[in-house]
């Protein structure tokens, strides 16, 4: 079974997200704590990463540009997700996709599955 690591600010968002995954046997982990992703990123060892871009103190695309260039951890697919996505975003921050809030499961499942495979 495929690892997710989820991070969000929004709680709520998180529940219904790990929730829909663990429906379609995804093992995931979920943190509403940026502060936290480096340290479970070593200890969950996730196969993609869904990462919300407006986290409180912190911007999710630069959290992914770290996360790109780091040789640990480059392989890495990151989803980028968030109500507002600046143009050319993607881009910067070598993301492997991007969902808009608020999604439909498929649409969740949909991009997983691309970048899984």
């Amino acid at each position: 079974m495929k690892r997710i690591l989820v991070v969000d600010d929004d709680v709520d968002i998180l529940n219904v997200v790990d929730i829909m995954l663990r429906q379609h046997d995804f093992i995931v982990e979920i943190t509403n704590e940026w502060q936290m992703i480096s340290k479970t990123i070593k200890t969950f060892i996730p196969d993609l990463i869904l990462l919300d871009i407006d986290l409180r103190g912190a911007d999710g695309g630069d959290i992914c540009i770290k996360i790109k260039k780091s040789k640990v951890t480059r392989h890495l697919p990151v989803i980028l997700f968030s109500g507002i996505m600046p143009e050319d975003y993607l881009k910067v921050c070598n993301a492997q996709g991007f969902l808009n809030k608020p999604f439909e499961s498929s649409d969740l499942l949909k991009i997983i599955q691309q970048n899984l495979n």
